[in-house]
This record gives C-alpha cells, structure tokens and sequence, in this order.
C-alpha cells in the first residue's frame, strides 16, 4: 500500500539525496518536497499525507513550530522530527507536541536513511493501526446503540451501571448522566434494595444467562436477560443487560386468555363475533417484533404471526398447518423440542434461553421465547409459543468481548507497564507492571501507590498528590526511585493521564518506564566528562610549566645529566598525553552504529600482525557501537599479543550464553605473570618503564558502551569482552 511521504528541509540537496535514498529503500513511498513549512502546509491544503519528515532548524518557520501548527487541525498524520540538532530538549519538546518520532542527521547516509525508511513505514502502521480501531469501536457503539433493546453493562463487584445504549434514554426517558454510576433499582423501580430474584445478581453469582422479568412504576412490563462476560479462566469480567419491553405481548396474551374464558360456553350463539374477535387477535398479533404462533391440542400450528415468518426463514402460509412432532427437524430444533414437551407434559409455562434452532432457510440462530400451554378443564388444549431471535444480541456481546481481549493482550504486549489507580489503590496492571515494581498480581491489588516508592521519595510524592488535590491541577510526568520487595531499587519514569469521577474523585493512568540503566549511564557520564575536563585544565597547566622548565634548562650551562634531564621532561610529557586518552576513554562514546566485528579485526590484524603468526578468527556477530572506539580496542589487544606473548597462533571466536555474546581474543603465547593478571586492566598499572595504560584504556572504552571485559591467564591467555544481547545485531 503506497505510503505518501511529505519531506520538509530548506537544504534542497538533502531533499533530493532523501528523497532519492528512500526511494531505493522502498518503491511503496510516495515522496513530495517542501522547502519550508510554509510551502509545506500551502501543499497540505490541496493533498494528504501519511507521514511528515521534517528538519528542525529552518528559517521564519522552525520544524517545533510547524509542528505544533499541524496538531493544532490534525492529530492522525506522523511526524517525524529528522534533524542535525542533538539537544535533548528539542527531542523531548517534539514528542511532547505529539511527534511520532524523532532521528538525528549525520553518520553514514546508508545507514541514516535506512533507520528513516524503517521509522517512516512503523509510524506509519501504526497510525494506520490506531485509525482502525477507533473505527471498530465507532461500529460496535453504533450497533449497539442502534438496538432497539435497553442495554446496560454493570460493573462486576459494585453492580452499578458503568454504561448503557440510547434506547434506555429513549425508553425511560432517563438521561444517560443520571443513569451511570447508579444501583438499576434505584433508577427503574425508585427502590433502595435490590428487586426480588433480580437476573443481574443471579448471573453475577452463577456466571451463566439468566433471565426474568419485572414490572416497571410505569406500568410497563420488561423481559431481562443478564449474560456474564468471562474471560478465557471464566473469570467473570462484568455483566451485560439486555432488555425488552414485552408490555404488549404480555398484555395481549393475558387480554387473550380473559377473551377466551369470557367466550366459553357462549360459542355456539357467537360465531360470528368470536370470527370478529380472531381477527382482532390476529391483527395484535402481527404488530408485534417477536414471533407467535399457536398449536391445538394435537400440536398443528394453527396461527403464526408476520413476525414469525421472518424469524423462521419462510412464509405464514407454510408454517400454519405443520405438525410440531413430525414436521420440526429433530437435528434443527431438538433443544426447543425438548422445552415444548415439558411444557405440554405439566401444563406450566415453560421459559428458554439462548438456544440453537437453525431456519428452514438454513441459518443458525440463538432464540428465546415462552411456551405456555392452553388448558381447558384441566385438559392440554395446545401452546401458545412466543420467539425472540436474539442472535445479533449475542455477537454483539461476543465483539465485545473479543474487543476487550483484544485491549488486554495489546497493553500485555508493550514494554512500558501499565496501571490504573482509584483511591490510592491499584485497581489494574498490565504483566510488565508487575515485573518493573516486582509485586506478583494478588498483591498488587492490595498495597498503596505509595508503597512502591523509596522511602526518601513519599514525602515528596505526597506534598506533589495533596498541591494537586487542592489546585486541581495534575503532574503529566513525574521521576522517582523505588524500592521493590526483593531490595532492588529501580528508578522509573511515570507518564500520567486523568479521569474526574462523578463522586469529584479522580482515576489515575499510569505508564510506566524503567529508566534505571539511562539514569544510572547519564551519572555516569556526567562524572565522566567532568573528570576529562579537569584533566585536559590540568595538563594544560603542567605542560605550560613543563615548556618553562625546558626554557630554563635550555639557557644553564651544559652538564653531564643534560641528557638524563631531557629523557625525564619528555616521559612527563608523555604520560600527560596518555593520561588525557585514559580521562577521554570514559567520556561519552560516540556516534554508534552497526560495526561488522569480524571485518574490523580483520583488516587491523593485516596491519600489524606478522606474517609468522597465524590468525583464526570465527563467524562474528555485527553489534551496536562506536567503531572508532572499536577498533582502538582491537588494535591494544592484539598490538598486546604481538608485542609481549610472541605467540604462534591468534584466535578470535564468539561464546553465546544466556544474555550476552563473549568476544574472545586468545593467543598460545607467553603466559602473563600471576602477578599482574589481577592488575593488569586496573587504571593505575603499568608493567612498563614509560608508563603503559593501553590496556586501561580498553576497559574504560568497554565501560562506556555498556558492556565488561574480563582476563583469563592459563592455560593460554584470553581477554574476554561480554556484549549484552540487545547490543548483538544477529
């Protein structure tokens, strides 16, 4: 499906090599050019887009402010942030005005651009992912609201309405506002207890379709069906309520039975009006939506009403006259059969629900209705069958249910964790919930918000929930550490989302991020550019004071420790130099990218390996780093090996274990001291006379990209580097 693509820049080179590079990456987008943002939107008024690409840093008009006037008449279209800038507040400002994403210039064009296609086509999805299901909740609520039937849903552990369709307002002619949040007894009977043998209740307590009937303060007479909704455990997740006004039916039926009474005996004198008063029936009958139809005492139907026919699939005609026992397909309709019978045999009225019964037309349909036997001197003289095909009412409620599985497999799915809090408890918690704050699911439920938090940090939280309590005014984000029941802290970074209940009192959303590796990194880093700082200030000073003392020895006259002096003032000089490469090796890594390991140790040891040492080196995996960096490392370890192990054989080879990659460099050389082999990747060693941190170096480098390097000295020597997998490519 072609993906239209708008790219905004005030480069026009960089428009064109973008364009041209996305293009080759995939023939589905569609590429249009802009300048500018003004340009832009002009191009907008006359076409529509799926994704935006926009620079940052463009005249009059820059990419946050063209942002922000695209949101302003268009939540659905992508945006994507695609700039040179690297400051953090221009990545976090976009995505707060809604930007889909946001990707740094720079670096290598086919790896750039490669990450942007892959970028463009995921919003892009995932756009189009949302629209849809914002449109299949738009049909089911259409549906449903479109029944003519009352439907409300009622919360499984208060039992009070959490929603309900048009036709309850239409029907009652109560607010759908006055409805929600209420016990349905309150509402439809003014009472202040539940109503007697109440189908909401018995459905909620047995977890099957139950039914009955009740009569309204308004006179009108109301058949109810409760159908729980379970989950695949048939853990009751609430109950659906389907109501129908059956005033008229019942009206009819009883009016009908008082007709019949009142006309015994008088048959024979009143023909013509009983002919009269049939018709009449007949005429009531067929005004109603559900089907009836009446058998005599030898079950032959002798009367079916218009509606009856639809249900059934074939026309009044060719129903009247059927014989119940012989002409009903047992396979069809046993399950009705078998009601029929029961009511025949004692004579009671006899209630279904929720049965299979498949149409002369062969469609499969669910079907409710009464039977009730006519009796006459305590003789079986027929039944009276009343129909309700509630087919469409159960797949709807099934599409809700699927829907809300649907939700639930979708929030159980993405990395952030996910809970819902009412009154300071957790009411809801997707699995990564449980796995950032390390509560199994039963106690989850139980404990405070609070709870969660470090010690150090509930004050703070608390003077945050009471300001926004008084000023109502709610915090969007919020950092804080934990302190989870095992002893781990963990910081997290929560994103929140409100709801005002109607008792004034608020839902809290909550999406949570483990942000302890980033947090703990940035600490890092901070120490660690600070210290390169201090360092580079430092021997600045020493080497002004280095040069001045070479002045000075340069103009006294000559002794026989000039040369001994020279050697000392040019090893200083040295280790300054080194000790800046030390500070500057745990300083921030640089631009990372995906580095070919096995290609880089390749080449390096062409260069500096002789030709007398062989060199194996295994299939390697491509991992996330910065390659000049990288091959700092590779040439110390195997500069290391050439100079001081003098082996014969090099070997290079991958272990994989359970969360990482280990890089193995190995050579069947001299064996390092015991000795040194504890102190060899300390910063402050050195086996060297001018002072050796080359190996230091190699553990700050390894230090900075997230991942350890270890030493095994016997029975060969072997520098291990343990890559974490989500750095590992393939």
């Amino acid at each position: 499906m072609p993906v239209n693509v708008l790219l905004v820049d005030d480069d026009p080179d960089l428009l064109t090599l973008a364009s041209e590079f996305l293009k080759k990456k995939d023939q589905e987008f569609k590429i249009t050019l802009a300048v500018s943002a003004e340009e832009a939107l002009d191009i907008m008024k006359e076409n529509e887009f799926d994704v935006i690409v926009s620079d940052y840093q463009m005249p009059k008009m820059n990419g946050i402010e063209f942002l922000r006037k695209i949101r302003e008449g268009d939540q659905e279209i992508a945006f994507i942030i695609f700039t040179g800038k690297s400051r953090e507040e221009v990545a976090i400002q976009a995505l707060n005005l809604g930007a889909d994403h946001y990707v740094k210039k720079g670096g290598d064009p086919v790896s750039q651009y490669t990450e942007l296609a892959h970028i463009i086509q995921q919003v892009s999805e995932h756009r189009a992912t949302k629209t849809a299901l914002r449109q299949r909740e738009t049909e089911r609520s259409v549906i449903i609201d479109s029944m003519e039937q009352m439907v409300a849903y009622y919360n499984k552990d208060s039992l009070k309405v959490e929603w309900v369709n048009h036709a309850v307002e239409k029907n009652t002619g109560i607010p759908e506002s006055d409805v929600i949040g209420k016990y349905c007894y309150e509402i439809w009977h003014g009472k202040d207890a539940p109503c007697v043998n109440c189908p909401v209740i018995r459905a909620n307590k047995s977890k099957e379709v139950e039914t009955g009937e009740q009569r309204t303060p308004d006179g009108k007479v109301w058949r109810l069906s409760a159908y729980p909704i379970l989950d695949d455990e048939r853990e009751l997740l609430g109950i659906v309520e389907v109501g129908t006004d059956i005033t008229e039916l019942r009206d009819s039926t009883l009016e009908l039975a008082e007709k019949q009474k009142d006309l015994e005996g008088k048959v024979e004198d009143r023909t013509s009006e009983i002919i009269s008063l049939h018709e009449l029936y007949r005429t009531i009958l067929d005004g109603l939506v559900s089907g009836v139809w009446v058998s005599d005492s030898d079950d032959v139907i002798r009367y079916s009403n218009s509606a009856m026919g639809k249900i059934a699939g074939t026309s009044v005609s060719n129903l009247e006259g059927k014989e119940v026992f012989r002409d009903f397909p047992v396979e069809a309709t046993k399950e009705f059969l078998a009601v029929y019978k029961e009511a025949k045999e004692n004579m009671i009225p006899v209630r279904y629900s929720n049965i299979e019964v498949r149409t002369i037309e062969g469609r499969q349909s669910k079907q409710s209705g009464w039977c009730i036997p006519i009796v006459r001197n305590d003789q079986y003289d027929g039944m009276i069958v009343t129909v309700e095909d509630i087919t469409a009412q159960i797949e709807t409620l099934e599409a809700l249910r699927q829907s809300e599985e649907n939700y639930r497999l979708i929030a159980d799915t993405i990395p952030d964790g996910i809970t819902v809090i009412e009154d300071g408890k957790f009411i809801y918690a997707n699995k990564r919930a449980f796995e950032i704050f390390g509560f199994s699911e039963e106690d989850f439920v139980s404990i405070d918000g609070l709870d969660i938090a470090a010690p150090e940090e509930r004050k703070r939280l608390r003077e945050i929930i009471k300001r926004a309590i008084e000023e109502d005014i709610y915090p969007t984000e919020i950092e804080y550490w934990i302190l989870r029941p095992d002893g781990v802290r963990r910081r997290i970074r929560n994103r929140y989302a409100y709801k005002k209940r109607e008792d004034g009192k608020v839902t809290r959303f909550t999406i949570t991020t483990d942000i302890t590796h980033h947090y703990i990194t940035e600490s890092i880093i901070r120490q660690n550019e600070e210290l390169s700082d201090f360092a580079h200030h430092l021997a600045h000073d020493l080497r002004n004071h280095l040069h001045n003392l070479k002045g000075y020895f340069e103009i006294l006259p000559e002794t026989e420790y000039d040369e001994k002096i020279m050697n000392i003032l040019s090893q200083m000089n040295m280790l300054l130099s080194r000790s800046l490469v030390l500070a500057d090796a745990g300083k921030v890594i640089g631009t990372t990218s995906s580095v070919n390991l096995k290609e880089i140790i390749q080449e390096i040891a062409a260069s500096i390996v002789p030709d007398s040492i062989s060199v194996n080196i295994d299939d390697l995996p491509n991992v996330e780093g910065d390659k000049t960096r990288i091959q700092q490392v590779v040439t110390n370890l195997i500069q290391n090996a050439v100079e001081h192990g003098r082996p014969d054989n090099i070997i290079v080879r991958k272990i994989i274990a359970d969360n990482h990659v280990v890089i193995c460099f190995e050579n069947d050389g001299e064996l390092i001291p015991d000795e040194f082999c504890e102190k060899i990747l300390k910063t402050t060693f050195s086996s060297k006379e001018s002072g050796g941190i080359g190996l230091s170096i190699i553990h700050k480098i390894v230090a900075a990209h997230g991942w350890r390097i270890t030493l095994d000295c016997s029975p060969r020597t072997s520098f291990k580097i343990h890559i974490p997998l989500q750095h590992v490519h393939n």
